[in-house]
């Protein structure tokens, strides 16, 4: 049991393996941005940016939006 625990990422964190076979773990959280996390997941390097990323401030709901000016042609 306890080996199990090591080997799942921590709260928030998911990971895959990209088309290189490098895997990739990110911190994501609602109202937070996606954040990567270097190294392995439980090794000291990744352990530091994930307290960074799990301390971190949550954007705004609708600040990622980007709206046109008003004087913009829409597209038909």
């Amino acid at each position: 049991m306890g080996s199990d625990l090591m080997r799942r990422p921590p709260k928030f964190v998911n990971g895959y393996i990209d088309r290189h076979g490098k895997p990739r773990f990110y911190f994501r959280r609602a109202g937070f941005k996606k954040v990567p996390l270097p190294g392995l997941p439980w090794s000291p390097e990744f352990m530091a940016a994930y307290e960074e990323a799990f301390a971190g401030q949550p954007t705004p709901i609708g600040a990622a939006r980007v709206r046109a000016p008003a004087q913009s042609e829409r597209w038909r």
